[in-house]
C-alpha cells in the first residue's frame, strides 16, 4: 500500500445498524449505537446500562496489523502505567484485538476500545 492511500482514501459508509450487528455478532454487546467523529476512520459510540465502548471501523486502506499494534500499545500503558486516563483494549470473543467484518462487499478492519469521554 502506497503512503498516500491511506491519507487519500475515504472512510467507508456505514450505519449504526450495521455497527450495532456487528458488535452484537463479533464482541457479544447488545448496546445503542451513535456516530461519533473520525478523520479516517468512522467512529461509534456503544452504549450498555453498564459501560460505553467505542467502535472503530477502519479505513479500507488500513491494515489490521497497524490496528493490532494500537490495541497493543493501549495494553502496555494500562499495564505499565495504570494511572493514565486511556481507553482500554475491548477483545472480541474470539480473544481478538481487531478483526475483519465485511460491509456490503468491502472488507474492513474493526477494533473497540472502552470510552472515554473527551
Amino acid at each position: 500500500m502506497a503512503a498516500n492511500e491511506l491519507l487519500e482514501g475515504s472512510p467507508l459508509a456505514v450505519s449504526p445498524n450495521q455497527v450495532g450487528a456487528i458488535v452484537l455478532r463479533r464482541y457479544g454487546i447488545d448496546g445503542e449505537v451513535a456516530a461519533l467523529p473520525g478523520e479516517r476512520d468512522r467512529n461509534f459510540l456503544i452504549t450498555t446500562p453498564q459501560a460505553a465502548f467505542n467502535l472503530k471501523v477502519a479505513n479500507p486502506a488500513e491494515r489490521t496489523g497497524v490496528l493490532e499494534m494500537q490495541q497493543l500499545a493501549l495494553q502496555h500503558i494500562r499495564n505499565w502505567a495504570p494511572e493514565v486516563p486511556i481507553a482500554d483494549p475491548v477483545p472480541t470473543t474470539n480473544g481478538d484485538l481487531a478483526t475483519m467484518v465485511s460491509i456490503g462487499d468491502t472488507p474492513v478492519a474493526v477494533r473497540m476500545t472502552t470510552y472515554l469521554p473527551g
